[in-house]
């Protein structure tokens, strides 16, 4: 299929623009049916207002902290709060397997789980240890 450029008034700022041979064998190749409405400068400040009310809009802030387990300076993508705990990636992993046990630190025994089968029991007991 033969492409020639044509010229194409965009919808948005009314000018002129070319719609190439190339840009025309892009479309084609991309399965695009229809040809541009706006001309390449409207179509990026399209794209780049796209994401204005969202999560992208803006770079993501991060704030300096320190590791409560293993004192190691970290950073976080929230404002740490002095009432709870930061911790770096490796000792979260640690403190939520360990949270995932039954707290014996909280006066919980294996006895007062007594409503889980056995098996279970045995497997929460190694993750303990």
């Amino acid at each position: 299929m033969s492409f020639q450029g044509r010229s194409i008034r965009c919808s948005t700022c009314a000018t002129t623009f070319t719609f190439s041979t190339e840009e025309q064998e892009f479309f084609a190749s991309k399965g695009f049916t229809n040809e541009p409405k706006r001309c390449p400068s409207c179509r990026q400040a399209k794209k780049s207002g796209r994401y204005v009310n969202s999560c992208y809009s803006s770079p993501r802030q991060i704030f300096a902290a320190t590791c409560a387990q293993c004192c190691k300076d970290i950073e976080v993508p929230f404002e740490p709060s002095v009432d709870k705990p930061v911790y770096c990636s490796d000792c979260y992993r640690k403190v939520r397997l360990n949270s995932q046990c039954y707290p014996k630190s909280l006066g919980c025994t294996q006895a007062g789980m007594s409503g889980l089968p056995m098996l279970w029991l045995e497997f929460v007991d190694t993750l303990c240890r």
